[in-house]
This record gives C-alpha cells, sequence and structure tokens, in this order.
C-alpha cells in the first residue's frame, strides 16, 4: 500500500461525504505541499497521509496549524506498536491535531477519524488560494506522488498574469503587476523576476515589447 493509494481512498471518502477536495497545495514559494485540502461549508480541512505515524509527519501536520480549521493525519492501521502509537495520538492531541486510522483488509477500507481541534482563527492565505485559483489545483498531480507537475504559487503568479494581459493587451508591467496577486516579496521583485521568464520563453503566452521607454505586455495565444 503506497501513500498515493491511501490518498486516492481518503480522497474518495471525503468527496462522499460532499466536501471538494484538492490535492498537493502548496500556499508559500518554496513552501510546503499539502496532501490532500477538504472544503465543506467554508471550512478547510488539511490532511497529511503517511505510510507511518512518526515525528516527521506530526510536524508536517503542525506547519498547517493556524492555516486551516482542522488539521489531521492519516496513516494505516498496524497491528503492533501500540503503546507507541497511542503516545503519538497524545502528542496529536496536544497539538490540536486529528488522527485518521486507515484500514484496508482483503479490499475492505474502514477509515475512522478524529478531526481534531477546531481552530476558528486561522490566516486567510490558504482561503483566498482556494477561492480565486482552486480549480487549477483540480486535475493536477495526485496526493501522495512524487512525480512534479503540482501546482505552485509560481504558476499562480503566472496564471494571473496571463489572464490580467489578455484582458488589457498593451498594459505596462507596472500595471499588470499592481493588477495581480503575485508571490514575490515587492511589486519591484516582481516585475524584474517576471520580466526574465517572459524574455526566457517560461510564461509563454506574454511578450514584451519596449515602447517609449516603458515595458508594455501583449498576450498571444500559443499554437
Amino acid at each position: 500500500m503506497t501513500e498515493a493509494e491511501i490518498a486516492a481512498d481518503v480522497v474518495a471518502w471525503l468527496e462522499g461525504q460532499h466536501y471538494d477536495v484538492y490535492q498537493e497545495v502548496q500556499v508559500e514559494h518554496y513552501g510546503r505541499r499539502a496532501d490532500i485540502v477538504a472544503v465543506i461549508n467554508k471550512r478547510i480541512w488539511v490532511i497529511e497521509t503517511k505510510k507511518t505515524l512518526s515525528l516527521s509527519v506530526i510536524e508536517q501536520a503542525d506547519q498547517w496549524v493556524g492555516k486551516a480549521h482542522w488539521v489531521s493525519v492519516c496513516v494505516p492501521a498496524i497491528k503492533h506498536g501500540y503503546a507507541s502509537r497511542q503516545f503519538a495520538q497524545k502528542v496529536l492531541k496536544q497539538f490540536g491535531i486529528g488522527f485518521i486510522r486507515y484500514d484496508n483488509k482483503q479490499g475492505w477500507r474502514n477509515i475512522q477519524e478524529y478531526r481534531g481541534a477546531l481552530h476558528r482563527k486561522i490566516t486567510p492565505h490558504l482561503k483566498e488560494l482556494l477561492e480565486s485559483h482552486g480549480e487549477e489545483f483540480r486535475g493536477q498531480l495526485a496526493a501522495g506522488s512524487n512525480k512534479g507537475g503540482y501546482w505552485t504559487p509560481f504558476k499562480h503568479t503566472c496564471t494571473d498574469l496571463v489572464r490580467y494581459v489578455s484582458a488589457y493587451q498593451g498594459c505596462t508591467m507596472k500595471a499588470a503587476i499592481e493588477g495581480i496577486t503575485h508571490h514575490y516579496s515587492s511589486d519591484a521583485s516582481a516585475r524584474s523576476s517576471l520580466a526574465s521568464h517572459i524574455n526566457a520563453g517560461i510564461v509563454k503566452e506574454i511578450r514584451i515589447k519596449y515602447e517609449e521607454g516603458e515595458t508594455r505586455l501583449y498576450w498571444e495565444k500559443v499554437a
């Protein structure tokens, strides 16, 4: 049983309860990715799926406390190590992190969950990302896979830039950066970096023209 197979069953279980489910969600540039993010009634639940319950996965889940309403880890049931697991669950509870026990016996899948503490006050970054770009996470790489191709803040920025320029042909770089949400630390940094990426062909649907001392952007459809 791989992490990807566990995650696929958890995704199906969540969708069966009418959650909107997103996979491999990254909020901050170079930040960690959440395996699964589930949303229902505007409540956000981050779930990290792993094959073993370890300090590593607890630390990974703890990174999302304060960013989602619930945070849980999901690991398979095991026959041995009961005392260690009980202690790990005690640690999880102290950190406000939930525990999902995944059991796969002879093709029958049973998922038991203690959701954990409800964190009512959360930072808005994950919520805003899902509201503006949630659909992009659908159809991206499945949770638990390490093959790349997942949605990132850089892709988020590039998508916003392409949308803006397609609507405002010939806009200045300055106006475009001010008109989108980007992941860079400053507008100046965004202008410099994105200009380089456009000229290098990384942002494929935009070209730059320098007109009368200004950097202007034009959208063109990629064949």
